[in-house]
């Protein structure tokens, strides 16, 4: 981007800011605010003058407001029918809700104090940009990234990699792109076309569930983003969706960013595009659904005359056509056939410049059908579903069966699962307990065993997570462990090259912390993990901690339409040193850091403005060899939603 459209876009951004400055002046005054942006339909407050709206009721396809008989100065008779004035205004709010397009099974969470699950709001308020923002706070992940969100990202669970799978709309994502070495880059999964995250912490892997986001409402979905900051860095989104009369389903999407950095490189844009067309009828659902992603990365630096991140120019598609009978979540039985594509194509020229792009990489193209038939069975506390999985890849194919059963009531949860994942020749089961014997006392143990026919270990590899956690007033204060057993841990060569896998002895993370409600509305989430035993310090932290602090109010004292929200927070992140193996007993050292960042949001009915700042103390610091992080990255801007 030429530096006159930098100019332009921050003009932009700084007048949009403005407009939400400007009307959060104006909430002193509610009358002038109650006509800046329209709300959805059933939250738009009907003013005195006119009638107040004493009844909301929610019919299978409409809402519908009923007004009760009343003497009214714009004239309405004892049978409560208004004149035609306030008949028109009212009949204007009717909105229908089309029964949701289908989703996939959402396993029973296990988790003390918090879910490890965002919705659309929660994922935008969070500021995270990439998955691993999110994954960050989760025990037992080590994350490692090299710079300011187009280089690729990458993370450890229980010491090795390879542990976490990321699944969409129940679809598996597999690594494509040959540089990452089976590794899925995890920068490259874009957050803002999702309505839901969830996280699930097995005892030897960790199985991230991604929902793409859907629409049910007649009226018209739209929202625009617009963002800037430091290091250049330019976004923008555009979103639309809306429900038609017969069930019908429309949404399409856009988020173009770039970022530039002149001393260090790593640089470059991304346009993203999303599109989906639906249809619902009865109880059956069918969709397609379809993202493109085109990304250009310059070359990334390294200092000590290390090999640099080579530049990558690339496009990823992915989609897939889906049929659905019910609901995962209803009682009795339901179904889902989805057939999917998933293509990376890779255009960076090879030059004598960039020797380190693998021959196998550039000017490539590698493609991945896959095949997912799920159906499960819900009867009071009982939970039963099976999921046939088959995928190909240059020739091969992959069937990958999985049977999940849950029996959740008040005071106990069980789960156990079993699959036979083919891509990897390894079979894993395991089985998770989550007791509430009492309000204020929670605790979970599970074990989880895989064995791989291409290990030598006869006889597998035996992890196990155990956890307590007690209620003290809103606080959950809680401690576990997790055990990750003796494992190869793989190597992040989409990084260098000359990473090694390493075998790492039975290790254990001990962790704790508290989370939770500290001070009406002021909540703290704290982490602290200490890894002891076999692999200290290798592609992992032996020391790792997490600290926030969050505000995040109403003020319905002030506002008591709720219309106002403010949201500010201070984190703060703490690692020990890191080793990478790069050969027999030569490692590359990643010194420890402490960073700062914090975040400032303000919304005003559907209108929200923030700014955030990342390494606040602008401190120098590596998460690997030779990679130096950026210097406070500062960014800000608007998020404006609209209906009709």
């Amino acid at each position: 981007m030429t530096n006159a459209g930098a100019i332009r876009v921050r003009r932009l951004a700084l007048v949009g800011f403005g407009m939400v400055i400007a009307a959060l002046a104006g909430a002193v005054r509610p009358l002038e605010l109650q006509a800046q942006v329209i709300p959805p339909p059933d939250t738009i407050p009907v003013r005195d003058s006119l009638r107040r709206l004493d009844s909301l009721r929610t019919t299978r396809d409409t809402v519908a407001i009923a007004i009760p008989p009343r003497a009214d100065p714009l004239g309405t008779d004892s049978s409560g029918r208004a004149d035609i004035r306030l008949r028109d205004s009212v009949a204007a709010l009717a909105d229908s809700i089309k029964p949701a397009l289908a989703t996939a099974p959402s396993p029973t969470q296990h988790e003390i104090g918090s879910a490890l699950v965002w919705d659309r709001d929660a994922l935008f308020a969070s500021g995270a940009h990439t998955l691993l923002d999110l994954l960050d706070q989760v025990p037992g992940v080590s994350g490692l990234r090299v710079g300011w969100l187009l280089p690729p990202e990458t993370a450890t669970y229980n010491g090795a990699f390879g542990r976490i799978r990321v699944f969409l709309d129940g679809v598996e994502l597999l690594a494509n792109n040959p540089r990452t070495g089976g590794l899925y880059d995890l920068s490259s999964i874009d957050l803002w076309p999702l309505e839901r995250v969830q996280v699930e912490r097995g005892a030897g892997e960790l199985r991230v569930r991604l929902r793409s986001w859907r629409v049910q409402r007649t009226t018209p979905d739209t929202r625009t983003d617009v963002a800037t900051g430091q290091y250049r860095t330019n976004i923008f989104r555009g979103y639309f969706g809306r429900r038609l009369a017969h069930g019908e389903s429309i949404q399409f999407g856009f988020q173009q960013f770039s970022t530039g950095d002149p001393q260090r490189g790593g640089d470059g844009d991304q346009l993203s595009l999303m599109g989906r067309l639906g249809w619902t009828t009865g109880n059956w659902s069918f969709d397609v659904y379809g993202t493109r992603r085109r990304r250009s990365v310059t070359q990334l630096k390294r200092r000590d005359q290390l090999t640099p991140l080579p530049a990558m120019d690339g496009v990823q598609q992915f989609g897939y056509l889906r049929a659905g009978y019910r609901q995962p979540d209803t009682v009795g039985i339901w179904f889902q056939a989805i057939v999917s594509n998933d293509a990376f194509v890779e255009t960076t020229e090879f030059s004598p410049a960039t020797p380190n792009i693998p021959a196998d990489s550039a000017d490539t193209t590698r493609s991945r059908a896959q095949y997912v038939v799920s159906g499960g069975w819900n009867r009071g506390p009982f939970r039963l579903t099976a999921i046939g999985r088959y995928s190909s890849l240059d020739g091969e194919g992959y069937f990958s069966p999985v049977l999940r059963g849950e029996l959740d009531s008040r005071w106990a949860s069980i789960s156990a699962r079993a699959e036979r994942r083919a891509e990897d020749s390894t079979t894993r089961a395991e089985v998770v307990v989550d007791t509430r014997p009492l309000p204020w006392l929670s605790a979970i143990g599970s074990v989880g065993h895989m064995r791989s026919d291409n290990s030598d270990a006869g006889g597998g590899v035996t992890a196990a997570r155990g956890e307590i956690g007690v209620r003290v007033g809103r606080i959950w204060l809680t401690g576990g462990a997790l055990r990750g057993g003796d494992v190869s841990t793989g190597a992040p060569i989409v990084l260098d090259r000359t990473f090694q896998p390493a075998f790492t002895a039975d290790a254990i993370a001990v962790y704790g912390g508290l989370r939770g409600p500290v001070w009406r509305d002021v909540s703290a989430d704290v982490l602290v993990t200490t890894w002891t035993g076999g692999g200290g310090g290798i592609y992992r932290p032996q020391h790792q901690a997490h600290g926030n602090l969050l505000l995040d109010t109403r003020w319905l004292s002030r506002f008591p339409s709720g219309q106002f929200g403010l949201r500010a927070s201070a984190g703060v992140a703490y690692r020990s040193d890191v080793f990478f193996p790069v050969g027999p007993e030569v490692s590359l050292q990643a010194v420890g850091s402490t960073v700062v960042s914090m975040r400032l949001e303000i919304t005003i009915q559907q209108v929200a403005a923030f700014i955030e700042s990342r390494n606040t103390m602008a401190a120098e610091y590596e998460l690997a060899p030779g990679y130096v992080m950026p210097r406070n990255v500062l960014l800000y801007g608007v998020r404006w939603q609209f209906w009709n």
